[in-house]
């Protein structure tokens, strides 16, 4: 995550948009491994906050993807199933 976290500091710094989303949404993978899916849960939003202002509507499926692996794994399987749906429509939008 250290590196990632560079990443995301250039990134930024640089103004590399679509880059930016997607370390966002690899940042939340290792706290997924840790079981930690709330923190998880929080880059993938990130992620999607980001890709909405920056207009980058590809990123949104990967969001609401890990979003609904996240909820699964915590056992709320209404919100699991709410952004499947959600990572559907945005693949097919």
């Amino acid at each position: 995550t250290e590196t990632l976290f560079k990443a995301l500091d250039i990134s930024e710094k640089h103004k590399f948009d679509f880059l930016t989303g997607n370390i966002y949404s690899n940042l939340g993978a290792p706290y997924f491994n840790q079981n930690n899916y709330d923190k998880s849960i929080g880059y993938a939003q990130k992620s999607l906050d980001f890709n909405a202002r920056t207009g980058n509507e590809n990123g949104f499926s990967s969001s609401y993807i890990s979003m609904a692996n996240g909820y699964g794994m915590k056992g709320d399987l209404k919100k699991a199933r709410n952004h499947s749906f959600k990572a559907i429509d945005a693949i097919f939008h």
